[in-house]
């Protein structure tokens, strides 16, 4: 009596066991998106990002987004400047851009459907031209043939923008080139003296060339640095290890960067964008870390007071603009007494509070 009862208690316990189990089964996620956002159709849009080319940091942030975050395009493009004709066009369309072309843009557009979603990355002036060549500053660059990055990219724009500055500069040609593969042989047929290009260093395509030919590094040495910051007001001054690309001679360039931000279309659906600032923020040290060693060298300097937005010629989005002021990062009160608010009370909101950090 007792034996069966026994039994059929067993034989219960299983079967509830297995409805529970098939009712309530854990899902077998086989990537970092599944852990984070659980993609609804009925909320998340059909979103692509707009990068640069594939070897490109900008390139490698928006995979890690991708991996984070539903997103159903990535789109190779040739630069800043097409990127962020993209977006302009496009609500669905999100896209890595320089901060200097960016802010350049803002103010030449101010009624454009660009909105700012955060920085995500550090970019250097970064100037190349072979061992051999007698161009060690900018000084020695007169009546020089300038490679650059294609037209649509931030390179060439900010390279238009040095060469105007200085007379003497004036005298330079630049030559757009589209395919990064021909910048070694265009420096070897001289058809270029030497190659410009604003990137996150260590830069693969540089380094690839450095394997094949001895080059030289410069910085910013010989340009007037009060013309540079009229120039270029939004870059903030930097250094390039130039013992990456085997230069032991001058081990320490000077330079000045600019950030990788991300930008959105200004009808970007609300709920989209907060969800997707907050799955930044909440994910920093994956998207920081997640690569190879190139990216990780490449991300080493940047840290989480990079991801505010501190120039106010670019609107928030209204989504990232909520999710700030939701975790009291925006105020409208200037009295620097609000930073004691933070996280305790709150300050009335417009701008950032830029002494918090996460």
């Amino acid at each position: 009596m007792y034996y069966k009862s026994y039994l059929f208690y067993i034989l219960l316990f299983m079967i509830l066991y297995i409805y529970l189990r098939s009712r309530y089964r854990l899902e077998k996620y086989t990537s970092y998106k599944s852990i984070v956002v659980t993609p609804q159709p009925t909320i998340y849009k059909n979103l692509t990002i707009s990068t640069w080319h594939n070897s490109s940091l900008y390139k490698n942030l928006a995979s890690n987004i991708a991996n984070i975050f539903p997103i159903e395009n990535i789109i190779k493009t040739g630069g800043s400047v097409e990127n962020i004709y993209n977006v302009e066009k496009s609500k669905n369309m999100l896209g890595l851009v320089q901060d200097d072309t960016l802010y350049n843009y803002a103010k030449e557009n101010p009624n454009t459907n660009v909105r700012y979603i955060t920085m995500l990355g550090l970019e250097q002036i970064t100037v190349i031209t072979l061992a051999s060549s007698k161009i060690n500053s900018w000084t020695d660059i007169q009546d020089k043939r300038i490679g650059t990055f294609s037209r649509d990219s931030g390179s060439y724009r900010t390279l238009e923008k040095i060469l105007m500055i200085n007379k003497e500069l004036k005298q330079n040609s630049i030559v757009p080139i589209d395919n990064s593969d021909k910048i070694v042989n265009m420096l070897l047929d001289k058809k270029i003296d030497l190659f410009f290009g604003i990137v996150s260093n260590p830069d693969p395509i540089f380094i690839d060339i450095a394997k094949k030919y001895p080059i030289k590094i410069i910085g910013i040495d010989g340009i007037d640095k009060k013309l540079l910051k009229i120039a270029l007001p939004y870059y903030t001054e930097a250094i390039i290890d130039s013992t990456d690309y085997r230069v032991t001679a001058n081990k320490t360039i000077h330079t000045l960067q600019t950030g990788i931000s991300l930008v959105c279309h200004k009808d970007l659906d609300q709920l989209d964008s907060y969800l997707l600032i907050k799955t930044l923020f909440g994910n920093f040290s994956y998207i920081k870390n997640n690569g190879d060693n190139l990216y990780k060298s490449q991300m080493f300097e940047f840290n989480p007071t990079y991801l505010y937005n501190v120039n106010y010629s670019v609107d928030l989005h209204s989504g990232i603009r909520k999710y700030l002021k939701d975790i009291n990062l925006i105020t409208s009160n200037p009295n620097e007494d609000c930073i004691y608010k933070v996280g305790i009370e709150k300050c009335k909101l417009k701008y950032i509070n830029g002494y918090r950090l996460i």
